[in-house]
């Protein structure tokens, strides 16, 4: 009860009301809200569409009498689906970019994280983000050949369940994390990760399989 009430203390009332129940552009099932806390910044275009079918919190946790702010941003025709409750520490962001989708479960994000969606990323269930850790499927800028041709392509990302991806990693277009994978700290993900292995390195490479403890 408790913790409850302190979660209440934190909430932003007037974004929450906002998003929750005067925006066309948040479609939530039963008992699912995107929890605005203080000091978190919230920018879903008229054309995109945020789906909750579980609650999203922005900004929590946040350290107590900081200003620091997490970041929620979905441009023109973009679609983010919250499948889990989903937790993002102050300074972290997740972006959809114009037309990209976003498909993402039971998740932790933790402190300056980022995520930036631009083409279609799935991100599975029980997932843990750890510190500064980026994740991209999209270069975000054209890379061309002597004929002219893109030669960096955005690529589709998969990332399965149970997850856990280490401070500081980094994971790029194209790439596919499976299963009960562990990418360890400074890792660049480039490719495929197999599931229950840890990765490690740049390019990351799956080097022993692993088991977790229930």
């Amino acid at each position: 009860m408790i913790g409850k009430l302190k979660v209440l203390a934190g909430v932003d009332i007037c974004k929450f009301i906002k998003w929750n129940f005067l925006s066309k552009n948040v479609v939530r099932n039963k008992g699912a809200f995107l929890i605005p806390m203080r000091g978190c910044a919230i920018d879903i275009s008229k054309s995109a569409r945020l789906t909750l079918c579980a609650s999203l919190y922005v900004n929590d946790p946040k350290y107590r009498h900081s200003r620091e702010e997490a970041y929620l941003l979905l441009r023109d025709g973009a679609a983010m689906t919250v499948a889990g409750p989903v937790r993002m520490a102050s300074r972290s962001t997740v972006q959809v970019q114009k037309g990209a989708r976003l498909c993402i479960g039971r998740a932790y994000i933790n402190h300056e994280a980022c995520i930036i969606a631009g083409c279609d990323m799935s991100i599975g269930d029980g997932i843990l983000i750890s510190r500064a850790v980026r994740i991209f499927d999209s270069d975000f800028h054209k890379v061309l050949d002597e004929n002219g041709s893109q030669t960096n392509l955005p690529k589709p990302m998969e990332i399965g369940d149970h997850v856990w991806i280490g401070l500081g990693a980094v994971v790029l277009r194209g790439s596919s994390i499976g299963d009960g994978a562990v990418v360890s700290a400074g890792s660049v993900v480039m490719g495929k990760v197999k599931a229950g292995t840890c990765a490690s390195g740049n390019p990351a490479r799956s080097f022993s399989k692993i088991r977790w403890e229930i």
